[in-house]
């Protein structure tokens, strides 16, 4: 028997067929069970304060054990030690001195301390410096220095560009402190006075009591004179004046008597290590006179340049 070619090759075809669906249906069975792997997610960190503000800029410390204070300043100055830089950036040596140099505003700011042999005004520590001379022509400008009495003299003509100083005394040192820029003081104040208010002064520390220290002389406004009802009589100057500061007080009084002439002699001191503004201070102050029994005529009482006259009796001599 002979076998029929169409039907062998339909059975083909139809098995082929077969086995297409087979392998689609195969594919179809392993792509639907596969699990679909996701690309892994990033986690988000939260903004934090921190990354949310912006960084202050640095502040550093400079302490000066020899000199006798601290002072914070921003990290875009400068320090240098033991040398007085000038703002074209010419370099001197220079002791017991700490400068400060500033790009904006353009400005060096130097502090030279100098250790005194007693304790002493203000005004002759002034009046004893010999960088700038032409500073003592004025009295200069009563200023808060840390908390002490201070003397500044703006835009002075001395140096290349000319400089701005401020006078201290704290204890048993002296203070200069220059500034040196190509603008007046006004331009660059802002800045200066930012960087002078970290300025801490650290005295030294003793275990007994401070003597107080000598202090400007009084002012003296007027002198007036009473003659108390008593027998013998008694006679009084009322010294009316002003003192350089809160922390200054009359220290003593001496009374010298030439003939029908009483001169006074008021000496001011100043607590010591006390921080007061620099504003002056009201004072009154009773000084005895003692005239002869009987007194008559009259006498002067003078202190400084001002003089009161007085009479008593009949005014005869």
């Amino acid at each position: 028997m002979q076998n029929n070619p169409k039907t062998r090759r339909e059975s083909y075809w139809e098995n082929d067929w077969t086995r297409s669906i087979f392998y689609v249906i195969l594919v179809w069975l392993l792509v639907a069970c596969t699990p679909v792997i996701q690309p892994p997610t990033q986690a988000t960190m939260p903004a934090t304060a921190a990354s949310a503000t912006a960084v202050a800029p640095a502040e550093l410390t400079y302490n000066s054990g020899a000199g006798g204070f601290s002072l914070r300043y921003p990290a875009t100055v400068t320090q240098m030690s033991d040398v007085r830089p000038t703002v074209d950036g010419v370099l001197t040596p220079a002791a017991n001195t700490v400068a400060f140099v500033s790009e904006a505003p353009s400005y060096v700011l130097s502090i030279t301390w100098f250790d005194l042999a007693d304790r002493t005004v203000l005004r002759r520590f002034v009046n004893a410096d010999r960088e700038c001379p032409v500073s003592t022509a004025t009295t200069g400008q009563p200023v808060d220095l840390a908390g002490y009495a201070a003397l500044l003299f703006p835009d002075t003509p001395c140096g290349p560009f000319g400089a701005t100083y401020l006078f201290a005394v704290v204890d048993l040192r002296g203070y200069r402190i220059t500034v040196e820029s190509m603008a007046t003081y006004a331009e660059v104040q802002a800045a200066v006075e930012t960087l002078l208010a970290t300025l801490e002064f650290q005295p030294p520390q003793l275990g007994a009591a401070l003597p107080a220290v000598a202090a400007e002389e009084p002012i003296v406004e007027s002198i007036e004179v009473l003659v108390l009802e008593s027998d013998p009589v008694q006679v009084e100057a009322v010294v009316r004046g002003q003192l350089p500061d809160a922390c200054s007080f009359i220290e003593r009084t001496e009374v010298l008597r030439a003939g029908n002439t009483f001169r006074i002699r008021m000496t001011a001191a100043r607590q010591p290590n006390q921080r007061c503004a620099p504003m002056l201070t009201p004072f009154e102050q009773v000084v005895p006179l003692v005239v002869p029994n009987p007194a008559t005529g009259t006498y002067t009482v003078q202190i400084g340049e001002m003089v009161e006259e007085f009479t008593l009796g009949d005014g005869s001599n």
